[in-house]
């Protein structure tokens, strides 16, 4: 029987400090809430972390106008004024920015984390529309403000659209390539430019030489990329640069040259 009763005792006591702590935590977060919530805004601190390529979309300056547009000034208020999450909403929904953070801090400092979305090609449609390719196929509205030395593509390419499963797989293969020769050093020297012809095929223009690249299709594109680096090292410099007029790498385990 005692040892019945001590055991009771024991889960007594774990029952009791489980229920104490909680109180504690309940009260602490409260008290926390209620300073958060009253803290006067002293300053914004706005942070827009640079891309790779060094380049961004928007400057401090755009997100401070941004900023009074949306929810006026600050400076001053309590927090329980302001709307924070509002904010932050709102910069999550413009097509640049990947992801962004609005908080207050314990100095009373309004935190305004930004990370944009990484461009990896421009692309002007055939009617005059321009769009960014990020490094995840997203597509981007060109700012008119932006200007990145990135790869350029344009020729017969449709604007966006949700409803077309060609123009779907047009920007699909458009990424694929971007992105092949965004991560790859030797072809990111090489390559500057992507036109789309009549028939759908890819045409890349290369700095060194007087040909172009053909590609149909981007089905295993790695390694067609691969092949090319291969003919690029190996080939070339041994037949001219400027010795074919075309070098088709559509096919997966073959290259034609035509001359």
């Amino acid at each position: 029987m005692n040892k019945i009763k001590i055991a009771l005792s024991r889960k007594q006591w774990m029952v009791t400090i489980i229920v104490v702590l909680g109180a504690i935590v309940a009260f602490t977060w409260n008290s926390l809430n209620f300073a958060s919530k009253n803290r006067i805004i002293s300053e914004v601190g706005i942070e827009i972390k640079v891309n790779s390529n060094g380049f961004n979309f928007y400057e401090k300056s755009d997100i401070t106008e941004l900023l009074q547009k949306t929810i006026g000034n600050p400076i001053g208020k309590p927090t329980s004024e302001i709307k924070l999450t509002q904010f932050e909403l709102k910069l999550n929904t413009l097509p640049q920015i990947e992801n962004a953070q609005v908080y207050v801090d314990f100095s009373g400092t309004l935190k305004v984390k930004i990370k944009e979305r990484i461009p990896i090609a421009l692309v002007f449609t055939n009617n005059g529309k321009s769009f960014y390719l990020d490094s995840n196929g997203i597509v981007i509205p060109d700012l008119k403000v932006f200007k990145a030395p990135i790869f350029i593509i344009n020729g017969n390419i449709n604007p966006p659209s949700n409803s077309k499963k060609s123009n779907k797989k047009i920007w699909k293969e458009l990424t694929n390539i971007s992105k092949e020769i965004y991560h790859n050093e030797l072809l990111a020297l090489q390559f500057e430019q992507c036109y789309v012809d009549k028939f759908n095929r890819y045409l890349l223009i290369p700095k060194v030489g007087k040909h172009t690249i053909v590609l149909n299709n981007t089905s295993n594109i790695g390694r067609k990329f691969e092949n090319l680096g291969v003919f690029y090292k190996k080939g070339l410099p041994k037949l001219g640069w400027n010795k074919y007029r075309e070098i088709d790498i559509s096919y997966e385990n073959q290259i034609v040259a035509r001359q």
